[in-house]
């Protein structure tokens, strides 16, 4: 009697053990898989792009290219609209950037080495000399750009102001946001050649 009372207790506390070893097991894959998840999260998040434009590098063409860059010409945010074909006219008009949204076209473009030194090329932008600066392009997967188009004057120009917010830009799994970029004022209409 005393043996089996022995053999009870035991197989109690190895019992008891197995219970708390398993809840153990449980919270330290739970926490684990807790921070591994917020780990995964944080290197999902776009790296932020900081680039001072320079209004000599802003321009456009036809209709309508607007380009604006830095001053050391390798980095730019290029915006790509038919205005014919959306059936724009002057006014104000609002747009999400989408995969699916394939008339607009907002790229990043980062130039390694940069146009100015790459002395054998030329200027990419709203030009029709060859062969073009090479560059990288990063293509705008979301966002939200609000266009504004002036009056056209007697020679067919007029007047483009561009607001690009929280745009991500997307290259296999690289993946670049552009919080807002204002571009203002840029002549378009005239026609390159």
């Amino acid at each position: 009697m005393f043996k089996l009372m022995k053999t009870k207790i035991a197989i109690i506390i190895i019992a008891c053990l197995l219970i708390l070893a398993g809840i153990s097991i449980y919270l330290l894959l739970n926490y684990s898989n807790k921070n591994n998840t917020t780990t995964t999260t944080q290197s999902e998040q776009p790296a932020v792009l900081s680039i001072n434009f320079d209004d000599e590098e802003t321009g456009g063409c036809g209709d309508f290219y607007v380009y604006t860059g830095n001053q050391e010409q390798s980095k730019y945010i290029t915006v790509g609209i038919p205005k014919d074909e959306l059936n724009l006219k002057p006014g104000t008009y609002t747009f999400e950037l989408k995969d699916d949204l394939e008339l607009i076209e907002v790229k990043y473009e980062v130039f390694e080495p940069s146009i100015k030194n790459q002395t054998d090329k030329e200027y990419p932008y709203c030009n029709d000399i060859a062969p073009f600066a090479k560059s990288r392009s990063y293509k705008a997967k979301s966002g939200n750009i609000i266009i504004q188009i002036s009056t056209v004057d007697s020679d067919g120009n007029y007047q483009v102001n561009i607001e690009l917010s929280n745009v991500i830009f997307k290259v296999g799994i690289q993946e670049f946001l552009l919080k807002e970029l204002e571009i203002t004022d840029v002549k378009v209409g005239w026609l390159v050649g």
